[in-house]
């Protein structure tokens, strides 16, 4: 048997299918394991909860971040500066 080869003469590697090749063993693999659609529905909904719930604490947390960057610098800002921070910076963040 010939082992197939890229254009370059190197041995093409079986195992690396690229990011399509995982989706399509991905959905292979959901199938087998929840052959229902009710099953599989289920698992998309608890997969979209915890991305929606990781999104929301990574904003939160961002929030939090930006206020410390943005909103303290304009509070001790030397001179007159802190005009123009306070200005540019969105202050609903401070409440």
């Amino acid at each position: 048997m010939v082992k197939p080869s890229n254009s370059d003469g190197t041995p093409a590697s079986s195992y690396w299918v690229g990011f399509g090749g995982l989706f399509s063993k991905f959905l292979a693999w959901l199938m087998r394991r929840m052959p229902n659609e009710r099953q599989r529905l289920l698992a998309v909904t608890i997969v979209a909860g915890g991305v929606c719930g990781l999104a929301a604490v990574a904003f939160h947390l961002s929030i939090g971040w930006l206020e410390a960057l943005f909103i303290n610098h304009a509070n001790t800002a030397p001179g007159h500066s802190w005009i123009w921070w306070t200005i540019l910076t969105p202050r609903w963040a401070a409440w």
